[in-house]
């Protein structure tokens, strides 16, 4: 309530960005077998007193014992006082706050542990979030040794007195048949082997003890000596190095706000608002919010980081290397605050902002689409996946058929399979999906009337697969993601002026064998409308794929022939095909040159193309073929099977040829 109050949100940044209930996606069968994993490890460590990385770090003994201590006061055994008084009032208010005692032990200890299992850190820096529990271990063993004994109870001595605000007792005789005398005292005779076993126990815990507590100083100096060399001296660099009012994007922010004297951006959530919900979500979604946020800094773990920082420094959003701390890590030990290497860096946030993220950067979208207002690169709308700002703000949701191995989001810096400016290297982050995404777009500016509608999809093409895609309900067509790792691809989809509404409700459901659907951006511009050209050379797929047009240009200087085709398509073509153009003397033979790509230079599988015509170029090579005259065909092939479509007036082996090329000296 009071983090309500002072900071309007119920939830802790710390418990945001560390709790196995804020996992994404977010999955009630995995959160329960994670919790229940948490628990059931740390109470088997407490049985066993050994840690998988430290070792043996408190008796085994210990939880035993312990546990002897608890029934000490949940049986709330008769006390040697209360022999002759046991249905007095005073010694049942005893009975029953012994028993409480036991009852509020058991809760701390089973409910406390129960919420560290809620962790991920759980069992992180040398347990440091189970040493409430662990402390209390002690004085219970202490307890339960006293219990592990054969006795009979003979009070020699004793004053008992209870105070309570209703009553007070003082009948000392009546309470225990005797005369008491002198100050309070018990005895306890023991038998001998009671008494010999308590002692080696004591004695087994005390070696234990100081065992432990040298490893432990072994372990504190470690990493104090890991601190010192890589968060104090980065810490100091900051504050010789930088700007009093720098913003310094950190992961772990003690040492670096502290020392460093400035204003820190915590990637990790643990101390900037609204941060770990970013970092819950992966190194794609960080690097969004860094791009948001715009750090003048970043003093962080990088490259190798486990937890994703290494792909955000491979990206230009960490910028260029100021300073390293590499540091010689002992694997065999634990260590809290440290990596093999940290670096602080410099972001070039205006290199990577001139980008136009936002914008389609493929060409031949010329041949599909108009932006806003008649303007081609300018989108009405989009979604920038991974940036949680923007995907709340078109209702994005998303959701995966089975559980993913590594993060939700990832980030890459890459260039486009093709680029309709000069320099197309764009830094973006995405989602990695096999169930479905949703959103909303609002293809529409000026008025309400309705127009054809072209969405636009950036995606990471790792995988080769298919996408559904649905718009306010209705299915509109499926479109192909070649395999072509590395590179940025964006595909077009028309939603039909009768379908698109403002806003338009996207659904795509992918398909991919084996691995991911990896989308980036969505973007909506209106349809460019272009008539069927008048003639045809040839069809495939049964008149879906349609050649009205090609010309055989050969550049004697360079050697290079230039094959310029017109396509044009209902919007019907389907799969992922690939054009091959050869070039044979003999047409019996292996063709002497060839050039082998998807249209649109490597970008628009047939089944990515939109009603209307594609105007494109292969080219191909001829520096190493004699002059001579050569004849030239053309066909398509899958990429996979390799299987040819077969065109009309083409020959048996699905090829079309289509002229001569000439080569002369």
């Amino acid at each position: 309530m009071v983090n309500l109050l002072l900071t309007g949100s119920a939830v802790a940044s710390g418990n945001a960005a560390k709790s196995v209930l804020g996992i994404v996606p977010f999955e009630w069968g995995e959160v329960i077998r994670r919790i229940a994993e948490n628990f059931g490890r740390m109470w088997w460590e407490f049985f066993t007193g050994i840690s998988p990385r430290e070792g043996l770090y408190i008796a085994p003994l210990m939880l035993v014992l312990a546990g002897l201590g608890v029934v000490v006061f949940l049986t709330s055994p008769p006390n040697p006082l209360s022999k002759h008084g046991e249905g007095e009032p005073e010694i049942a208010f005893l009975r029953w706050r012994t028993g409480l005692v036991g009852l509020l032990v058991v809760g701390w200890l089973v409910g406390g542990t129960l919420m560290i299992a809620t962790l991920d850190t759980a069992f992180w820096h040398f347990k440091r979030y189970q040493i409430p529990f662990l402390a209390l271990l002690f004085p219970l063993a202490g307890w339960g040794l006293g219990r592990v004994q054969s006795t009979k109870w003979k009070v020699e001595s004793t004053e008992y007195r209870v105070l309570s605000t209703e009553f007070q007792v003082e009948n000392r005789e009546k309470i225990f048949g005797t005369p008491v005398r002198g100050d309070s005292r018990m005895t306890q005779r023991m038998r001998s082997p009671a008494g010999w076993f308590r002692i080696v126990v004591i004695v087994i815990m005390g070696g234990v003890a100081v065992w432990t507590s040298g490893q432990f100083w072994g372990h504190y100096l470690l990493n104090a000596g890991y601190v010192y060399e890589q968060p104090l001296q980065m810490a100091r660099w900051l504050e010789a190095n930088t700007p009093t009012e720098a913003l310094v994007a950190v992961h772990d922010t003690g040492m670096m706000r502290y020392m460093g004297g400035r204003t820190t951006l915590d990637m990790v959530g643990l101390t900037t608002a609204g941060a770990a919900d970013y970092w819950r979500n992966g190194p794609g979604s960080v690097a969004e919010f860094l791009m948001n946020e715009r750090p003048d800094y970043v003093a962080s773990y990088g490259p190798g980081h486990g937890f994703g920082l290494g792909m955000v420094a491979d990206t230009a959003v960490y910028g260029e290397l100021l300073a390293g701390f590499p540091v010689n890590l002992d694997a065999r030990y634990n260590v809290a605050l440290a990596a093999d290497f940290q670096g602080i860096y410099q972001p070039d946030w205006d290199l990577i902002l001139n980008q136009q993220v936002t914008s389609s950067l493929q060409p031949y979208g010329d041949n599909y689409f108009s932006g806003w207002k008649g303007r081609p690169n300018i989108p009405s709308d989009y979604v920038n996946v991974a940036d949680l700002r923007d995907e709340a703000q078109s209702n994005y949701a998303w959701r995966n058929a089975e559980q993913l191995p590594g993060f939700p989001t990832e980030v890459h810096q890459f260039e486009y399979i093709d680029c309709a400016i000069e320099r197309c290297e764009l830094v973006d982050g995405g989602r990695l999906i096999n169930g479905e995404e949703t959103f909303d777009l609002r293809p529409f500016h000026d008025s309400g009337d309705g127009w054809d509608v072209v969405l636009v999809t950036r995606v990471h093409p790792m995988y080769a697969g298919t996408l559904d895609i649905y718009a306010n309900g209705t299915f509109v067509d499926t479109q192909w993601i070649p395999a072509i790792p590395g590179k940025w691809l964006e595909i077009f989809t028309l939603i039909p002026e009768e379908i698109a509404r403002n806003p338009t409700h996207i659904r795509i459901v992918p398909h991919v064998l084996g691995g991911y659907y990896m989308p980036y951006m969505h973007m909506a511009f209106s349809k460019r409308i272009e008539e069927r050209p008048p003639t045809t050379i040839s069809e495939f797929q049964d008149g879906a794929i349609v050649l009205s047009n090609t010309a055989i240009v050969y550049e004697a200087d360079t050697h290079q022939m230039g094959i310029h085709f017109e396509w044009y398509t209902e919007g019907n073509a389907s799969g992922d095909y690939v054009v091959f153009v050869h070039v044979y003397d003999d047409v019996n033979e292996a063709p002497m040159a060839q050039a082998d790509m998807r249209p649109g230079n490597g970008t628009l599988p047939p089944g990515n193309w939109l009603p209307g015509v594609l105007r494109d170029t292969i080219m191909v090579d001829l520096n190493t073929i004699p002059t001579g005259k050569y004849q030239v065909a053309i066909g398509f092939y899958d990429p996979v099977t390799l299987e040819r479509l077969m065109p009309t007036g083409g020959d048996e082996h699905g090829r079309l040829f289509i002229g001569d090329v000439e080569i002369r000296p």
